[in-house]
């Protein structure tokens, strides 16, 4: 990222603002027009809640900002990082048409189909200065093409990365890596985060590469972790130091 300063903790329920990608070379821009106009949009944002005022300021200029990547499609180059939305929610239950599908997302715990109950559960822990989780959203040509959640274990200063999905639509176009380079960005921007750790299932080769390429370490393997129907699933456990970081 650029020299901004950073803090995170996103406004969840905050506007989209402008995704339109610019004209030059690929790169990293920070709109402080956008920002200054969100600022003034800030009290309409509290009346729906999910602005914490401690972050929130700082949410509003990332909400403004692109990530770019030229392993991304020219078609979709620009992929902007935001809070995930409730409104967000309708086009992410239809990402996994299969029980196993939805279990790699969310654990074999969730029920299938996926609802919108199950994904306000999970909403509803981001309130607040200090949340329990923090839910992303990847977001292209105005669409929601990504999203993951981080966790929070403020007290160990330990972030847990999960819920990590790519819409069906958008698989296989590079998109996951920029997206969870830059929600790692955010993450250690608080500096009481000292490390971030992932659990992952061990048939699942593609997200591993991912994983490793962004500089996960594997510390084990959490055998037999989750039942899905009749068959059991390892997880390998993973996790990336301040120290390992790439913030840049």
């Amino acid at each position: 990222m650029s020299d901004i300063k950073r803090s995170i903790w996103p406004a969840q329920r905050q506007g989209r603002g402008d995704s339109r990608p610019a004209d030059s070379v690929p790169e990293r821009r920070w709109s402080a027009s956008s920002a200054i106009r969100r600022a003034s949009e800030a009290g309409s944002a509290r009346a729906g809640g999910f602005l914490p005022g401690r972050f929130g300021a700082a949410m509003l200029k990332y909400q403004s900002r692109q990530i770019w990547s030229r392993t991304v499609n020219e078609a979709h180059r620009g992929l902007k990082v935001r809070p995930f939305h409730a409104d967000d929610i309708p086009a992410l239950l239809h990402w996994f048409p299969r029980p196993e599908a939805l279990g790699q997302w969310g654990s074999p715990e969730r029920s299938f189909p996926l609802d919108t109950k199950q994904v306000e559960a999970f909403l509803s822990q981001t309130v607040g200065g200090d949340p329990k989780a923090v839910m992303w959203a990847g977001e292209d040509q105005g669409a929601m093409v990504a999203t993951a959640t981080t966790f929070m274990n403020w007290h160990q200063g330990v972030a847990l990365l999960g819920l990590v999905a790519v819409s069906p639509t958008m698989r296989g176009r590079g998109i996951a890596k920029p997206f969870l380079k830059e929600i790692i960005a955010l993450t250690f921007s608080d500096t009481r985060v000292e490390r971030m750790e992932l659990n992952v299932y061990t048939f699942n080769h593609s997200a591993i590469r991912t994983y490793e390429t962004l500089g996960f370490v594997k510390e084990g393997v959490r055998r037999s972790l989750a039942r899905m129907g009749a068959d059991r699933w390892d997880a390998g456990h993973y996790s990336l130091l301040r120290s390992e970081a790439t913030l840049g």
